[in-house]
């Protein structure tokens, strides 16, 4: 097993955009409850895959923890609940995602009332920027193969196979204001 700690940023980036920016207010959730974009991009000259399982392209990433939010007018982070997932293992092959080089995949995540209410996330009824940051560790990153070349074992090794990578990820913060 490889580590990403030194090498990641050499490999992948991370960031966040609001994915709800928009004129037409008929567009949002019913409170107008922001959503993010993750975006991860390759920027190496290869070909990598990797494992979305706790990455930002995972559709879990607000409830398990990976969006880091610190409400408007504060420089505390807000503690939002957060689940623990069983996940069958090996991994299924649709949970790999494959990016050529200079290729980007997004995940949009809404930060849903229930994890991150309105009232915590604008305590001063809307005013100021809430600001979020994307982090956590790559599960198994492959450099160099495609999705078809990762074999059953490198699949049930995850990041423990010779050829994965494993490593710690950080987008730099996004700051949001309230959708009206």
């Amino acid at each position: 097993m490889s580590s990403l700690n030194t090498s990641a940023n050499a490999l992948l980036t991370v960031a966040l955009s609001r994915a709800d920016a928009r004129s037409a207010p008929s567009a949002a959730p019913a409170w107008g409850a922001p959503t993010i974009t993750n975006v991860v991009t390759n920027i190496s000259p290869n070909p990598i895959t990797l494992l979305r399982w706790s990455s930002p392209l995972d559709p879990l990433a607000l409830q398990l923890g990976l969006l880091h939010i610190t409400p408007a007018g504060s420089d505390i982070e807000m503690e939002i609940p957060t689940v623990i997932v069983s996940r069958q293992l090996p991994p299924e092959r649709e949970d790999l995602v494959t990016l050529g080089p200079g290729e980007s995949k997004a995940q949009e995540i809404e930060l849903k009332d229930i994890f991150v209410p309105k009232e915590r996330l604008f305590p001063q009824g809307g005013g100021g920027q809430a600001k979020v940051v994307c982090k956590g560790e790559w599960m198994a990153v492959w450099p160099g193969l495609r999705g078809d070349e990762i074999d059953d074992e490198a699949l049930q090794l995850m990041g423990a196979h010779e050829k994965a990578v494993k490593g710690e990820y950080e987008s730099g913060p996004l700051e949001i204001s309230p959708v009206l």
